[in-house]
């Protein structure tokens, strides 16, 4: 009896650390093939005209813009997206208004 539970378990465990090895290649692959549209995405770009220096500086600009967003004043910059615009759904600008006065933005 204690034979079949041992290997059941160990049946079991084998099973678990296939799957997770299974997981992790798959988690890799997957990577990769993100790592490539980029690339291919970026590679477009340069073919198109755009300088390497550019689409990097704009990177740059995308992950450290992002890092310090505060809302209002950002949101009042571009246009068409302050709460009066014609994009917001009706009702929803007095509500996005409201809370732009609570957040002080």
């Amino acid at each position: 009896m204690w034979l079949q539970t041992r290997m059941f378990l160990l049946t079991a465990a084998l099973i678990g650390l296939g799957a997770f090895f299974l997981y992790f290649i798959t988690n890799l692959l997957v990577l990769y093939g993100s790592r490539i549209r980029e690339y291919y995405a970026d590679q477009g770009s340069v073919r198109l005209g755009n300088m390497p220096h550019y689409l990097a500086t704009a990177l740059y600009k995308l992950v450290h813009g992002n890092a310090r967003f505060r809302g209002g004043e950002e949101l009042k910059r571009v246009g068409g997206a302050e709460p009066s615009s014609s994009m917001t759904p009706p009702g929803h600008g007095e509500k996005l208004e409201s809370y732009l006065r609570l957040t002080g933005a």
